[in-house]
């Protein structure tokens, strides 16, 4: 009597060890934070800009881009808006693609403000760090700074 139970367990085994193997070894895991906990920059406008817009108010604006420092005194009519969100729409990292990509550091200063910086863990990332500040009196979004490299 011939037994093929073996000869048939091993190309099995072979197969499975073939196919285990045969997996995506390219694909990098990283150990960051839930995009959850990265910040929401299209509420943050919300919440915080666009009651502006149409405010009575003169803004100082100032522009820097690279040694080119600008600063002029602007009415809400005035400033583009628009073109101003864009700017921080490129910094809108609260989304699934970038799930675990980001490490969230938090640093405290004296004068009660909060540091949230993101840093970008993927290095295909085209904005490898972003900084929030926010007062601890209040805990309101102040300031906003992102870098693009």
């Amino acid at each position: 009597m011939i037994n093929y139970f073996r000869p048939t367990f091993a190309v099995l085994w072979i197969f499975v060890l073939f196919v285990s193997a045969c997996g995506d070894s390219t694909k990098k895991v990283y150990k960051g934070e839930s995009y959850i906990n990265y910040p929401d920059i299209y509420m943050l406008l919300r919440d915080n800009l666009e009651s502006y817009e149409k405010s009575a108010l003169k803004f100082s604006v100032l522009s820097i881009e690279g040694a080119n420092k600008s600063q002029e005194e602007l009415s809400a009519s005035a400033i583009d808006w628009k073109d101003i969100k864009s700017i921080f729409y490129k910094a809108h990292i609260n989304q699934e693609k970038y799930d675990n990509k980001y490490r969230i550091d938090v640093f405290e200063d004296s004068t009660g403000t909060t540091t949230l910086t993101y840093t970008a863990l993927d290095p295909e990332i085209t904005n490898p760090r972003l900084y929030h500040y926010r007062h601890k009196t209040d805990r309101k979004f102040t300031k906003h700074l992102y870098r693009i490299s």
